[in-house]
């Protein structure tokens, strides 16, 4: 399966005159916020991707709504429409993020994108040609525990037994 987005010349020739300083670089797209309606268990945390930003050697540029925590030495494109949004994906170099609609995105322009696996769901759900999950090594006994409430354990160790220093991005 693989989704699918076009644009029309007028879309592109107003895109490339919008974002054309961040066209020139080669930039990575970031979101380090996950929608918790459907599950508070999703989300690898602001801070773990701020550690991932700090030990990175990348032009970052931080998705999102303009309410959103903004990570530090990042560019920020927030509040972008989804049209916006589409372009940037489509342009950039990769992607980084909790599992959500990035990864949909991603996968309409085979973009590669490294996904911070929660342990509710297994990785078929999400997965993508382009998709690369990371995720606990080796996985915790009760992934995937489908919760909708919060984690049973002491912690989400499905999500703090990954670190920063561990996420390769290449």
């Amino acid at each position: 399966f693989k989704n699918e987005i076009f644009f029309n010349d007028y879309e592109i020739k107003n895109f490339e005159i919008k974002f054309k300083n961040l066209i020139k670089t080669n930039f990575v797209i970031v979101n380090p916020h996950t929608r918790i309606e459907f599950t508070p268990n999703k989300g690898w945390g602001v801070e773990n991707f701020q550690k991932l930003m700090d030990i990175s050697d990348f032009n970052w540029c931080q998705v999102g709504n303009k309410n959103d925590r903004k990570l530090n030495n990042v560019n920020y494109y927030l509040d972008l429409n989804l049209r916006e949004l589409f372009y940037l994906v489509s342009e950039a170099k990769f992607l980084v993020s909790n599992e959500g609609y990035l990864n949909h995105i991603a996968s309409s322009f085979e973009k590669k994108i490294y996904v911070i696996k929660p342990g509710i769901v297994p990785k078929e759900y999400f997965s993508y040609k382009n998709t690369i999950a990371i995720e606990r090594d080796p996985p915790i006994e009760c992934s995937p525990c489908y919760l909708k409430t919060p984690c049973l354990k002491k912690e989400r160790y499905c999500m703090t037994d990954i670190k920063p220093e561990k996420a390769k991005l290449f």
